[in-house]
């Protein structure tokens, strides 16, 4: 385990060298930005993109954790407004 993570880091140090020096220039930096240098370095992309899921416009049915019988219940948003009753 520990042989190959060393080979990993071998492997990425010129990634590495141009994370530390845009830290030292920035202090900060997001992932995208981290991603973005060590493709540079390497000179092709090191590691895809996450995938984020797909959305489809309405909620999922969740199973109610509060449910004693397993009923399934639509998400709710808590960021919408309830309609008048």
């Amino acid at each position: 385990q520990e042989d190959r993570a060393r080979e990993v880091l071998r492997r990425h140090r010129s990634g590495l060298d141009a994370v530390a020096s845009a830290l030292l220039r920035n202090e900060t930096i997001d992932g995208a930005e981290v991603g973005r240098l060590v493709d540079e370095a390497a000179g092709h992309q090191v590691r895809r993109p996450p995938r984020l899921p797909e959305f489809s416009g309405s909620p999922r049915a969740t199973k109610d954790p509060t449910s004693t019988n397993g009923e399934a219940k639509a998400a709710v948003d808590p960021t919408r407004s309830r309609p008048p009753r």
